[in-house]
């Protein structure tokens, strides 16, 4: 499990990130992998970038057709909380505010991702070289370029998404009109459910909407007023967590290399395999202190030659005193 537990016994903000990884990874497992009577079915969720395009697309060809995406695949989430996530100041670059998810759910595979192979540089998706082409023909070097990336709990499907796939339709109460207009239409005209707002990790409104159906409405009110205490204590305060700590790392171990060398984030992908994926994983932030040393040893032996040593802050977890004091050197070179 390379550095996972020796981090967790260290730094007591890692492990709380530790705590929030392993939620995130249980909520994407149950967004990814869904048992049926007798069989299994898989989904996941699209946040639309440019929704009134895309919308428009989905009506002409009658679904996502992968080989004409410029992914070469359908590249959706299993963090059904990931809308959420990204109005908490995490917003990956290449993405705007979501306005619009679709929920996708069909009975052949979709792939997830492994972070703890990504992170080591191990690209298990292949894409076209551009639109049209036929075969995947190379690493996609377009996940995992970041500590953040982990909330994106990416997952693809290389086969066509049909409309009939989609199964619910979210969609921002704050949208702009022309775009809530649209998806309104798009789902009303296939029959598929509306749900104004994205989902909330407080918030479980399948069990919601039994407890109304079946307690009387004040013993409902009851039960979903603790209920939602109980989520945020066990879902939405080690996501926070997760959030808060991923955010710090990016401040101070910001890496352009690809895969970036952060040994913690690797860590803490590690930790999310182990629940995602129901795997032991490869130790990647063993792997990467290795890479590390060995660029110190032999420059020309290692994969990163002539890119130089990532930052120290990079290579270990933190702990209160370590950040206490990074604030107080700020404060002082600041006057």
């Amino acid at each position: 499990m390379g550095k996972l537990e020796e981090f967790t016994k260290i730094s007591e903000e890692f492990a709380r990130a530790r705590k929030g990884i392993e939620v995130l990874a249980n909520e994407a497992h149950r967004g990814w992998r869904r048992p049926k009577w007798g069989k299994e079915d898989y989904g996941c969720f699209r946040i639309l970038s440019r929704p009134e395009d895309e919308i428009d697309r989905w009506e002409e060809k009658g679904g996502y057709i992968t080989k004409e995406s410029m992914w070469g695949r359908f590249p959706c989430t299993a963090n059904k909380y990931l809308p959420w996530m990204m109005k908490q100041e995490i917003v990956p670059p290449w993405l705007r505010d979501p306005e619009v998810m679709f929920e996708v759910e069909k009975g052949w595979k979709i792939e997830c991702l492994k972070y703890s192979e990504a992170a080591v540089g191990s690209y298990p998706i292949k894409r076209t070289h551009m639109p049209g082409a036929e075969c995947y023909c190379e690493p996609a070097h377009d996940v995992y370029v970041s500590n953040e990336d982990l909330i994106l709990s990416e997952c693809w499907s290389y086969e066509d998404i049909k409309i009939e796939h989609v199964k619910r339709v979210f969609i921002d109460p704050d949208a702009r009109t022309e775009v809530r207009e649209k998806a309104e239409a798009f789902a009303k005209r296939h029959d598929i459910p509306i749900t104004y707002g994205f989902p909330d990790p407080e918030v479980d409104m399948e069990h919601e909407e039994w407890l109304k159906k079946n307690y009387p409405p004040e013993k409902a009110e009851e039960e979903i007023k603790w209920w939602r205490g109980s989520r945020y204590r066990t879902v939405k305060e080690p996501l926070l967590d997760l959030i808060k700590y991923l955010k710090e790392r990016h401040e101070k171990c910001w890496d352009v290399h690809l895969p970036p060398r952060d040994v913690a984030a690797a860590a803490l992908a590690e930790a999310y395999d182990k629940v995602m994926h129901r795997i032991t994983p490869i130790g990647a932030s063993d792997a990467i202190l290795e890479m590390v040393e060995l660029g110190k040893r032999e420059p020309m032996l290692s994969p990163v030659f002539g890119i130089g040593p990532p930052a120290e802050a990079c290579l270990r977890p933190w702990n209160k005193e370590e950040l206490a004091e990074s604030f107080e050197k700020a404060k002082e070179r600041l006057g």
